[in-house]
């Protein structure tokens, strides 16, 4: 910056006047002093940098590889419990702790739906449908009028709100007059339910019927072996409340006999079920023939 302001004083003196120059010499010689002469100026200069770009060359492949190896490594592990269920597929399969869905012996509410056709397209004034127990007394009544399509959804309980009795034989009858004032009367086949699954105030319920379940014996309790499905399919409905309390209450001729064949019961559930034979708690008492049964109970209110 020095040797620039020296070039320009330099030459400004040599485009002076030639006058000037002797003029300036001669009052120099005079003083034999030389004036201090102040230049002031600015230089405006823009200073343009530019960084260069940081380029980092790496190779991506060789930093996925590793993490790729570690899923590759856990993917490939097989659980210890899937390897023994590969070899001892078969013995899974037949083990009672295994739910089969297949099973249909159970019934659920609502028991039946009647939907009565009438012949010869007759009007009807007035309808009843009786359903009647084993004794012939009358268990639910429904009754109607009007020529309108009849449709009658029974749930299983009667006028009293009480649950039919599994094993009990039930007939239904239907009573009809047309028009004309001519009564009509049509008897139904009669039907029985051997297991009937129903949810109550103090738990669900799955009713199972006495004499289907057992062999008459008097000394010994034997389950029968074409039952066994029924109960299986039984202990596959309690495998969807896990956790909850169950009870097997039994109701037979005698309070010893109901209580061995809820305890028979509770033996076959306990190794169906991940229980223990005592977490189920087992009661008999004596009923009459016709309500005669096992209910096993999931408190799950």
């Amino acid at each position: 910056m020095r040797f620039y302001i020296a070039t320009l004083f330099l030459l400004s003196l040599l485009s002076l006047p030639s006058v000037c120059l002797a003029t300036d010499a001669t009052s120099q010689s005079k003083g034999e002093e030389l004036e201090d002469v102040t230049i002031k100026g600015t230089i405006k200069q823009e200073i343009k940098t530019q960084k260069p770009l940081v380029r980092i060359e790496e190779e991506m492949i060789e930093i996925d590889m590793p993490v790729m190896e570690t899923e590759e490594q856990l993917f490939s592990k097989t659980p210890a419990t899937l390897e023994i269920w590969r070899e001892a597929y078969g013995h899974i399969l037949s083990s009672g702790q295994a739910a089969f869905p297949g099973y249909t012996g159970l019934v659920e509410t609502p028991i039946a739906t009647f939907q009565p056709q009438i012949k010869g397209g007759k009007v009807i004034s007035k309808w009843t449908l009786v359903i009647t127990d084993s004794k012939g007394c009358d268990f639910k009544k429904f009754k109607g009028s009007g020529d309108q399509s009849i449709v009658v959804v029974w749930e299983g309980y009667n006028d009293k709100n009480e649950i039919l009795n599994v094993g009990d034989m039930y007939t239904y009858v239907f009573n009809y007059t047309d028009m004309a004032g001519n009564p009509h009367t049509f008897v139904g086949r009669p039907f029985s339910v051997d297991g009937l699954v129903h949810q109550e105030k103090n738990g669900l319920f799955i009713s199972l019927a006495n004499k289907a379940l057992f062999v008459e014996e008097r000394e010994r309790i034997k389950i029968k072996e074409d039952v066994f499905p029924l109960l299986k399919e039984t202990a596959d409905r309690l495998k969807d409340y896990f956790g909850l309390p169950i009870s097997v209450i039994a109701y037979g001729d005698t309070t010893s006999k109901a209580l061995g064949q809820a305890k028979a019961i509770a033996d076959y559930l306990s190794t169906n079920l991940i229980i223990w034979v005592d977490q189920i708690k087992v009661a008999g008492y004596q009923a009459e023939p016709e309500k005669q049964r096992i209910d096993v109970v999931v408190q799950n209110r």
